[in-house]
């Protein structure tokens, strides 16, 4: 396994592992499952906490608990803590099985893609309002614009 740069220039190796991944690494199958194990090891913190931990039984089977491990190692605690997944399963709602698991990740993922853009935008205007007010207060364009 070697380290490969993903569309966001994040430097991933093995499944997903990030920390300290430089262009060029390589590991081997069994350093890239030390990795994923250790990297999920806070998810199934959070999953444990929340859906099995005092409880006499889950409220989700080994299966679902998986892909929940998938989507909360993709999208964070907090937006997990918060999602429409856990709502509809703390509510007893099979969401899981119903095959939504890839809608709630399909829609989570368009929704900060979303923000994303929307600030690169707000970025980009404040950018161009510090030129536009630069250009005013010189009479011509910055150094850096021309």
């Amino acid at each position: 396994y070697h380290g490969k740069c993903d569309k966001e220039g994040i430097y991933t190796i093995g499944w997903g592992h990030t920390k300290g991944v430089r262009p060029g690494d390589r590991i081997s199958r069994e350093q890239a499952e030390n990795f994923l194990r250790n990297d999920l090891a806070w998810v199934e913190r959070v999953l444990n906490a929340d859906l099995v931990s005092g409880r006499d039984k889950p409220l989700v089977t080994q299966n679902e608990f998986d892909a929940l491990c998938s989507l909360v190692f993709n999208i964070g605690s907090q937006a997990y803590l918060d999602s429409t997944v856990r709502r509809k399963i703390k509510q007893g709602d099979k969401f899981l099985k119903a095959g939504k698991y890839a809608d709630a990740l399909t829609a989570y993922t368009k929704a900060k893609e979303a923000t994303l853009a929307k600030d690169a935008k707000a970025d980009v205007s404040s950018i161009e309002d510090s030129i536009a007010a630069c250009r005013e207060k010189l009479g011509t364009r910055p150094s850096c614009c021309q």
